[in-house]
């Protein structure tokens, strides 16, 4: 199918570097009349396992990109020492150029190259946190969206799947009309969620961002793993595109192995966080209900917020070590470093931007807080494991049946 597309020579091609590189290497696509080359999310890339891939395409002893009349542009919400390592092979008398969130338009004139980044924070975003129990989560995210102590359309960010069902079912019993976004979800249903959210369809979307539920060490290992998986992937595919390939060639591409690997790069797929790349409009505020596990991950996810010249709120629930692990039916193991995780935050932030968080101020209304106690305590009892794990599967199911309904209205579309 993929060589069926390629022999019609289209005019853009969109890939990850280990795909495009073995098509390169099979002569399936060539790019001896490429004009521009565009790396978005240079970071991610050059952090997760794809550095190596890119370096190979780029290089001028491959003969794989012409030497000359290329375009060339990298680009990140956040571009470090990284980068470096591809950018001379890719980029000549490179011009870096920052996106002001109050002015998303970007016009450079008669530059050969561009690196683009955006600042992850500014004086529109207002960043706040507070300290709670586990438990207490639920109570505060109930008061705030309840007194509307926040106004507007609100992202909240969890570290698993799961969690994001309990949150969504909890709020739904107090008539908050919720989505949720992971990557479970078909990805065009994901963008038909996030699309209705832009719309004001929902006012809330429970976003979950996995990738913060691993350590940065072992996303790496992960990203490792996912060219191998990848690459096993292209033999299925040449295996079903020839028949005459030999059975030792199928069996290996559906090996057990190779199955095992694809649930583990899926657990933790860097790629796969619902804080990058997804474009939230109009959003008011980003919580953290799950605070990240690193200070990158923080960055991209209160960039969802404070877009296009408005305002926007963060707020950050922030979990005691003190208070960890005395309920594990509302548990989040990557609460355990809160405290930690945040120092690193806080530092991160006035480091590149000189700005304070603030402690949520909650204007004396803790008595106020305490008697929607009850009420909180009868809905997050409903949430039963078994409602989770029911939502869960019938929202996959729905999906998967509005996903191809998506599909075919899009062909019937062109």
């Amino acid at each position: 199918m993929i060589r069926m597309i390629l022999n019609d020579n289209p005019d853009v091609i969109i890939s990850t570097p280990s795909r495009l590189l073995q098509l390169l290497q099979n002569n399936s696509v060539s790019l001896k009349n490429l004009s521009f080359l565009a790396i978005d999310e240079a970071d991610l890339l050059l952090s997760y396992g794809h550095k190596d891939d890119l370096t190979r395409i780029v290089d001028p002893a491959s003969g794989y990109v012409p030497r000359l009349g290329v375009q060339g542009c990298l680009m990140s919400a956040t571009l470090g020492e990284d980068i470096e390592g591809v950018k001379g092979l890719v980029l000549r008398n490179p011009v870096s150029c920052s996106a002001d969130r109050s002015e998303r338009r970007v016009s450079l004139i008669n530059q050969a190259v561009l690196t683009l980044s955006e600042p992850t924070s500014s004086s529109l975003l207002t960043q706040h946190y507070t300290l709670t129990s586990e438990r207490d989560k639920f109570l505060l995210i109930y008061v705030l969206l309840k007194l509307k102590l926040i106004r507007g359309k609100s992202i909240i960010f969890v570290n698993d799947v799961e969690r994001g069902y309990r949150v969504k079912l909890f709020l739904e019993q107090f008539g908050v009309k919720t989505c949720v976004v992971n990557s479970e979800l078909p990805l065009a249903s994901r963008y038909h969620v996030v699309e209705e959210f832009n719309r004001g369809v929902y006012d809330v979307v429970v976003a979950t961002d996995e990738a913060n539920g691993v350590e940065e060490e072992e996303q790496a290992q992960e990203g490792d793993e996912a060219e191998v998986k990848e690459g096993e992937a292209v033999e299925t595919e040449e295996a079903e595109e020839t028949p005459a390939a030999g059975p030792s060639k199928r069996r290996r591409a559906a090996s057990p192995v190779a199955k095992g690997k694809a649930t583990k790069r899926r657990r933790g797929d860097p790629a796969s966080s619902m804080a990058r790349g997804i474009d939230f409009t109009s959003a008011s505020s980003v919580i953290n209900f799950d605070l990240p596990t690193t200070t990158t991950a923080y960055l991209h996810r209160v960039g969802r917020t404070a877009r296009a010249g408005h305002s926007g709120l963060a707020l950050s629930f922030i979990v005691p070590k003190k208070d960890y692990g005395k309920d594990r039916h509302v548990s989040v193991k990557s609460a355990e470093k809160d405290e930690q995780i945040w120092e690193k935050i806080k530092d991160k932030v006035k480091k590149e931007n000189g700005s304070e968080m603030k402690e949520w101020d909650w204007g004396g209304r803790k008595g106020e807080i305490e008697g929607f106690r009850y009420r909180m305590e009868d809905a997050l009892k409903a949430v039963t494991g078994k409602r989770v794990a029911d939502a869960r599967r019938e929202e996959v199911r729905r999906e998967l049946l509005n996903s191809e309904k998506l599909k075919v209205s899009h062909h019937s579309a062109l």
